[in-house]
């Protein structure tokens, strides 16, 4: 493609646009909480213009997602709309209901085709920059973490979005640290993505420096054990148990599992060492047994 073409100036400001969703998305919930929580309410849709120019240039650059897991999309949100008078018509007016099948149709589904756009118009390099920065925000990230694990639940650190109310507790006193995030997803979330591109980079070599893939492993490995969520440990094991398919596909890859593995086991033995970790996983373990009694289940049947 023609780089002086609209189609190519185009694609060019998408890529702009989606680095500033990104830095939005982490930033999001710090202005929330601590900047501005007096705005809390309207800095929850921060991200919404982004992803409408997003999705204006997409269509101008001709990328934007016209495939069936699109229209599928489309479907589901008519149904659910549908469901959603249907259910609620006997306890609210028709306009309190459009109310919230709109704000329902928004949080589910309006960022959603963000997915097949990033897919169309980013290229390698791009990927390794957006992987770059996961891997050295998540350092950061940690350390505060680790100040909202040490902090009371009541402390200006624990602050909710918009000030009201309290961050949800994990247990033995502890919140579930939300790093920058409005809530604790943000972290679910992150982390999930930090794990992905920290075996992406450890698998293929060269990608990033040593002393980043140490650091932000290291610091996943903490934020986890402070996180106090059941949620977070879950969703990287699922991200580590991809493994099993890329092994699958790729022979190549095991060649370097025995490295990493020794590299791990080194590394894990250090921050096994430090009092933080001791602590989180301490309050982790107590979260999980908690909930493993007031379900009548075992750990591993309630995480599965």
């Amino acid at each position: 493609m023609n780089s002086d073409s609209p189609e190519a100036r185009a694609r060019t400001i998408v890529r702009i646009l989606i680095w500033a969703y990104f830095f939005f998305l982490v930033v999001e919930g710090a202005l929330r909480k601590w900047v501005f929580p007096q705005l809390s309410n309207p800095l929850l849709v921060v991200r919404d213009p982004v992803a409408l120019g997003i999705y204006f240039f997409s269509m101008r650059a001709g990328v934007f997602p016209r495939n069936i897991w699109f229209l599928f999309l489309i479907l589901i949100g008519i149904v659910s709309s549908i469901c959603t008078f249907i259910i609620l018509d006997p306890y609210l007016p028709t306009s309190k209901i459009a109310l919230v099948c709109g704000y329902g149709i928004h949080s589910n589904f309006f960022h959603l085709p963000l997915i097949f756009v990033m897919a169309k118009v980013l290229r390698p390099e791009d990927i390794r920059r957006f992987g770059w920065w996961t891997l050295f925000l998540i350092v950061p990230i940690t350390f505060l973490m680790i100040a909202q694990f040490q902090a009371s639940p009541d402390a200006l650190l624990n602050s909710t979005a918009g000030g009201e109310g309290a961050m949800m507790t994990s247990a033995l006193g502890k919140v579930r640290t939300a790093g920058p995030f409005s809530f604790v997803i943000g972290v679910v979330l992150y982390f999930s993505l930090a794990t992905a591109f920290l075996i992406w980079a450890v698998l293929k070599r060269g990608v990033y420096k040593k002393w980043l893939l140490i650091a932000s492993g290291v610091a996943l490995v903490i934020g986890l054990a402070v996180s106090g969520s059941r949620s977070a440990v879950a969703s990287c094991a699922i991200v580590v148990a991809s493994l099993g398919a890329v092994f699958l596909f790729r022979r190549d890859a095991l060649n370097r599992l025995g490295k990493i593995l020794l590299v791990t086991i080194i590394v894990g033995f250090f921050v096994s060492r430090t009092p933080v970790f001791r602590e989180g996983v301490n309050v982790l373990a107590t979260r999980f047994n908690e909930v493993a009694e007031e379900t009548h289940q075992s750990v591993a049947r309630g995480l599965i």
